[in-house]
């Protein structure tokens, strides 16, 4: 991706640990929600793009992603689009939406999770326009967790 948020050193730990790399997009998912709703959009930013680039590192560490690793990097790809979106920054929402979508492609285009990594990029295309809201959307489930809910 052409965005960086972590630093180098951050970057390559995460790099080395499928552990690491999930402990650092979880807190740093976490913190760019609580940096959203304390109204500080800059250090908001900066979190989810941390999660981003560790839910990128868990998305490429295997030959083949899993459903969970894509919802994680869409779930993480769609709070800092939403983030930089409201900042009034269109180039670099349009950067990183085409980054996102070009993160997804080989998921697209050869993956067995076809229909799920399409889903993702639609999400993506809303989290980045103006006239949606990220909150709006709910997560796509997972296998595991749409079996284990229950309609009314």
């Amino acid at each position: 991706m052409l965005l960086r948020f972590l630093c180098l050193a951050h970057r390559t730990l995460v790099e080395q640990s499928h552990s690491r790399a999930l402990s650092v997009w979880d807190l740093s998912q976490q913190k760019a929600l609580l940096f959203q709703q304390r109204g500080e959009p800059e250090r908001a930013v900066a979190a989810a793009g941390g999660a981003l680039e560790a839910a990128e590192v868990l998305l490429t560490m295997h030959r083949q992603a899993t459903v969970i690793d894509l919802h994680r990097f869409t779930d993480a790809a769609c709070l800092t689009l939403g983030l930089i979106r409201d900042l009034r920054q269109p180039e670099l929402t349009r950067r990183l939406l085409c980054g996102c979508i070009a993160k997804l492609q080989p998921q697209i285009v050869s993956g067995a999770h076809q229909g799920t990594a399409l889903a993702c990029c639609q999400r993506l295309v809303e989290a980045s326009t103006p006239s949606e809201r990220i909150d709006a959307h709910e997560p796509v489930a997972n296998q595991a967790e749409a079996g284990n809910r229950l309609l009314h």
